[in-house]
């Protein structure tokens, strides 16, 4: 492919890139077969991530630049989506090593999973959740949209929990339902359900499936009433 190397070359022509890595789907497919190409490059200088989109002959090259103190940053922050793409890539050029030095780094940071959350992060999830499902339930004047809009903001803070609590990084929000078919069929058939129906006992369900082995040594009670029964 005529475009990707010379573009490739003008990248390497730079004393300031040092390492080019193909990310994402590109890394894996045929080039030749490609409209879209992801690349990280790291840089020996700079003080920001800078990202750079252009069109060249009709394929799109989006470019990633990383200066060294920034991707040593994005490391020991455990930043997914850069211990990701980078645990996946391929190296296509690099000067001094450092790619082949991240790159393992990358890889044995993504092994160990997610950062882990503590009981008390757990506990206020959970109880933060409950309030807010328990304050739509007993509305009167919301409608399906807002309830759908709703609903997917609280599953979305609940399913992130859940790949959290099994060591498993957070799958990109295009994936969440394919990963979970495989992962757990009982939680998400009980998705499905919750947006055929919009019931909100069957999202209470969930988040309790979610958040079940964590509740056993918890001593609070909430206990909720409706604004009715607060007047007698």
């Amino acid at each position: 492919m005529d475009v990707f190397k010379e573009e490739l070359k003008k990248l390497q022509d730079d004393d300031n890139n040092l390492s080019i890595l193909l990310v994402g789907s590109a890394q894996t497919l045929d080039l030749m077969d490609r409209k879209d190409i992801d690349l990280f490059v790291i840089t020996k200088s700079g003080k920001y991530q800078i990202r750079e989109i252009k069109k060249i002959s009709n394929i799109e090259f989006d470019i990633n630049y990383f200066p060294l103190s920034i991707v040593d940053k994005l490391i020991d922050d455990k930043e997914q989506f850069f211990i990701e793409a980078m645990s996946n890539s391929t190296i296509i050029y690099d000067k001094q090593g450092f790619a082949f030095e991240y790159v393992n780094l990358c890889v044995k940071e993504y092994n160990k999973g997610p950062e882990k959350l503590s009981h008390d992060e757990i506990l206020n999830i959970y109880f933060s959740l409950v309030d807010d499902i328990k304050r739509i339930k007993y509305r009167q004047d919301i409608d399906k949209g807002e309830i759908s809009y709703l609903y997917s903001v609280y599953l979305k803070r609940a399913l992130d929990v859940y790949f959290r609590l099994n060591n498993k990084w957070i799958p990109k929000d295009k994936k969440m339902f394919k990963v979970l078919k495989k992962e757990d069929i009982y939680l998400y058939e009980m998705i499905k359900k919750l947006y055929k129906t919009y019931d909100c006992c069957i999202l209470e369900d969930i988040i309790r499936y979610i958040f079940k082995g964590n509740l056993e040594k918890t001593y609070i009670k909430m206990i909720y009433k409706r604004g009715d029964d607060l007047n007698g």
